[in-house]
């Protein structure tokens, strides 16, 4: 399937959170009355797929993970790390509190 950004007529955000469910569902909206199923089944077809799969935050950022189209996934990977060190530490920190609570027992 082709890249969804380009058959909604979006660019793919520069972070998670920068595309909103309102822009891409009116993207759609806009181009569901362009081609209706009955005029354009195949294009209808395309663009539905896409939507389904940017219509939400969590779909945008499951296919910006895992879809093997998108050609790189540095950015990504460059973006996503510090959130996940930020995220681990208070985590680590949890754990290591109940491994202390359970030694004391």
């Amino acid at each position: 399937m082709k890249n969804p950004y380009l058959i909604l007529g979006l660019s793919k955000p520069a972070k998670f959170g920068d595309l909103k469910d309102d822009q891409v569902q009116s993207s759609y909206l806009a181009l569901v009355r362009q081609f209706p199923p009955d005029r354009h089944p195949q294009r209808f077809e395309e663009i539905r797929r896409a939507y389904e799969q940017l219509k939400t935050y969590k779909a945008r950022v499951s296919h910006d993970l895992f879809d093997t189209t998108l050609p790189d996934r540095g950015d990504l990977v460059a973006r996503l790390l510090p959130q996940g060190e930020t995220l681990q530490r208070p985590a680590l920190k949890q754990v290591q509190n109940i491994l202390k609570l359970k030694n004391t027992s």
